[in-house]
């Protein structure tokens, strides 16, 4: 799995809200086969759990749960829910590499701004979720 770059930290400072690969979008936002395509994610590292004292299963389980409220039942439809790494919470598509590269190249490239706003507007909504999920076992 490629590493990804950090979109925002819930106020605990612990968890993470990711777009996973490519990342930073210019200029190696690469439509190549060979690299992943581009997902925005809800992540909670192990050590972060175990600090709060939260499983990583229940923790999952309350994402889940959580995205039913904040999540339209389209928008929900489409996520991961069921991801092997069990870090990862919640994986929301994005568009695909070659969509994400032609809005970046239409015009003056607001298409792709407002595409990457969309993405980090899904993502906040966890934000109060996570804080807490967190804080309440901190």
């Amino acid at each position: 799995m490629a590493v990804g770059r950090v979109m925002g930290y819930s106020s605990t400072r612990r968890v993470a809200l990711i777009c996973v690969p490519p990342w930073p979008p210019f200029p190696c936002l690469s439509p190549s086969e060979d690299s992943d395509p581009p997902t925005a994610t809800v992540w909670i590292p192990g050590r972060a759990a175990n600090a709060a004292g939260v499983a990583l299963t229940q923790a999952r389980a309350a994402v889940i749960a959580a995205a039913h409220e904040v999540m339209s039942k389209d928008e929900f439809a489409q996520c991961g829910k069921d991801e092997p790494d069990k870090e990862t919470m919640l994986r929301i598509p994005m568009p695909t590499k070659r969509e994400l590269l032609d809005m970046l190249c239409d015009g003056d490239g607001q298409r792709f701004v407002a595409c990457l706003v969309a993405q980090f507007d899904i993502l906040a909504r966890f934000v109060p979720v996570l804080d807490k999920l967190l804080l309440k076992h901190s």
